[in-house]
């Protein structure tokens, strides 16, 4: 598992997607009720957005919209993001997360509004053979105000994202 600083959370999200998500696939779902910044990454990260309805409990997917999205486009969902707004547990983040594992589709959580210490924990405790990434923003507004900047930890696909770094790091001189 590792740890980036990233220049904000959009970018942390970006990055993730570009070493986890399937590549040879072309879409990402995401729940539709979401900041401008998660599109903006995935569209960046040459993929499309699927928005998946929402429940109004934690503003996070709708269980029967997210199943019925998997099963009609298995084929070629690249990644998912799960997003945690407000700081809210989804209602259904462990079927969430069975779905995916079972059909294998690497998860990105965007955990802007969550507590960074904590989830770090959980990550190192929970590491495993499974893509998955944590994206955080230290924006204003957020649990840890910095002003500015953003955080990606990512477990097992480390050499991956170095070299994107240095690519994106290349391309912006």
């Amino acid at each position: 598992m590792n740890l980036y600083q990233t220049s904000r959370g959009r970018e942390a999200i970006y990055l993730a997607l570009k070493a986890i998500a399937l590549k040879k696939k072309k879409y990402v779902l995401v729940q539709a009720f979401t900041c401008s910044a998660v599109p903006e990454a995935i569209i960046s990260a040459g993929f499309i957005p699927i928005w998946v309805d929402i429940e109004m409990e934690t503003f996070s997917f709708n269980l029967n919209r997210y199943t019925s999205e998997i099963d009609s486009k298995f084929i070629d969902i690249s990644a998912i993001i799960i997003q945690h707004t407000f700081g809210l547990i989804p209602k259904h983040y462990e079927e969430i997360l069975k779905i995916s594992d079972t059909y294998r589709i690497p998860v990105i959580e965007d955990r802007c509004h969550c507590n960074f210490i904590i989830d770090y924990d959980l990550l190192f405790q929970n590491s495993s053979t499974k893509k998955i990434a944590f994206c955080y923003s230290f924006e204003n507004g957020k649990p840890i105000k910095l002003g500015r900047g953003g955080a990606l930890i990512i477990n097992n696909y480390p050499d991956n994202i170095l070299k994107i770094l240095d690519q994106n790091m290349l391309n912006s001189r």
